[in-house]
């Protein structure tokens, strides 16, 4: 059996703008009224909280934030504080994940598709399990190892309901694509890392050169369908570095 996924791209838009397409959507999906769904978007800046309020670690006030011109809102999703901009490739699932067996086996999936995306413009990254030092919980990043330093390339934190059988997911991936003029991670530790754990490092920084956003969604789609082809378990072990 071969599950439709259908694709979505919002382009530029507000995180708030996108949760409501995202919300839309989760809602019929819960509802078996239309399939699977992966959703394209980049936004404005913004720090979103996680519905976990120990991993919330912001820097600065929200007059500072507000006067920085970035957004700051309460998201739905898992995990903690996330900064979020342009230059981010920003990937939406909204999906029934219970044929691909589960939270943990879909991100091993997740994450599977971020490195054949690497791949595909010559970008060696690799699974990191690396935990938080305050929660003890996983964070889930890939990684890619910078003159002996891992930095984190793509980000995952989703959000599930149960219904039956079913698990429901929303929220996704931030694939660091295009290092923008200003950026404002300084702002937050994600997730609760201090930011020296988890620097942020873009394809642009790895390849010395802009990439054509089109050109990465393409190949996020295509690897995302082909490794997302057939509902089964997932036998990949995460790698411990």
């Amino acid at each position: 059996m071969t599950l439709e996924i259908k694709l979505l791209d919002l382009g530029r838009i507000s995180y708030a703008d996108g949760w409501i397409h995202q919300k839309r959507i989760f809602n019929e999906r819960r509802a078996d009224i239309i399939s699977d769904h992966l959703l394209f978007a980049e936004h404005n800046p913004v720090i979103t909280l996680g519905a976990d309020p120990r991993w919330n670690k912001v820097h600065v006030s929200p007059e500072q934030i507000s006067s920085a011109g970035v957004d700051y809102v309460q998201s739905e999703r898992g995990g903690g504080t996330a900064y979020l901009g342009p230059g981010q490739l920003i990937g939406y699932t909204i999906m029934n994940i219970a044929p691909y067996g589960g939270v943990l086996n879909f991100m091993i999936k997740l994450e599977e598709t971020m490195i054949k995306t690497a791949q595909d413009f010559g970008i060696n990254v690799q699974r990191r399990d690396t935990h938080n030092p305050t929660t003890e919980k996983p964070y889930r990043a890939t990684w890619y190892l910078d003159e002996g330093k891992p930095k984190v390339l793509c980000t995952k934190g989703i959000k599930v309901a149960l219904a039956g059988n079913s698990i429901y997911t929303h929220h996704g991936f931030a694939l660091n694509v295009n290092r923008p003029t200003q950026n404002y991670f300084h702002f937050v530790d994600q997730c609760g890392f201090p930011a020296s754990e988890v620097e942020p490092i873009y394809m642009s920084d790895i390849l010395g050169k802009n990439l054509c956003l089109d050109d990465v969604k393409k190949s996020i789609a295509h690897n995302f369908r082909k490794i997302f082809a057939q509902p089964k378990l997932c036998k990949g072990v995460l790698a411990h570095e």
